[in-house]
């Protein structure tokens, strides 16, 4: 089977400096064992860095355990898949996955470090948001809008904004977040949607059930 990552070893001692410690798992996209790695140290040796401690934050369970075959559950940004796909979990599951985004004890450490609690809070959203955007939306396969193996950019746009407009359906009818929380996560969905479809949210709306639309309209200033 295709490995998601191959574990490699960094020949090079780690440095004791947080900020690089944070840098250098920037470079390492290819080995999460190392990325994880450089970051508890970022953590152990300046508790109170939130850099390090947001960059574990979003490593999610990337770098825990062995080496294995290619699982992208341990994406943190994959929490939002019960949103877009709710069929393919069972209520638990979805239930778990919507509160670990709001409540994973890193997260909630990190908010008590921030000064603006509510705009770290929306600037993770956003962050997470993106991430899945880009990693299962755009760069997915089942979006592409292929026929017979060809896709063009009307026929991807169009399949892209039914990901995305599925996505924000899921957010809005979601019973395990709060009315604050759903709001924060369609408004940072919505944020996301807009930079990967170029500010064309035309075929997202028209995806859309009309109250959802409507309510979706408008978000479009809250990052503005």
């Amino acid at each position: 089977m295709t490995r998601l990552f191959a574990k490699k070893n960094l020949k090079t001692s780690l440095p004791d400096d947080p900020d690089a410690l944070v840098a250098l798992s920037d470079k390492l996209v290819g080995d999460p064992w190392k990325r994880r790695e450089c970051l508890e140290k970022a953590v152990a040796v300046a508790p109170d860095s939130l850099k390090a401690r947001y960059a574990l934050l979003m490593l999610g369970d990337l770098g825990v355990g062995g080496k294995r075959d290619a699982d992208f559950s341990r994406i943190k940004s994959y929490l939002l898949t019960p949103f877009e796909k709710p069929e393919r979990f069972d209520a638990s599951e979805r239930r778990r996955m919507a509160r670990e985004i709001f409540d994973h004890p890193l997260l909630l450490e990190c908010l008590d470090m921030a000064g603006d609690r509510e705009k770290f809070l929306r600037a993770y959203l956003l962050d997470l948001s993106c991430e899945y955007a880009d990693l299962f939306v755009v760069s997915s396969a089942e979006h592409s809008g292929a026929v017979l193996g060809f896709s063009t950019a009307s026929s991807r746009l169009k399949a892209m904004s039914a990901a995305f407009a599925s996505l924000m359906e899921g957010v809005r009818s979601c019973p395990y977040l709060s009315a604050e929380e759903r709001d924060m996560l369609l408004s940072a969905v919505n944020e996301a949607a807009k930079r990967f479809t170029r500010g064309d949210m035309s075929l997202v709306y028209a995806a859309l059930e009309d109250e959802a639309a409507k309510d979706v309209r408008k978000r479009n200033d809250i990052f503005g």
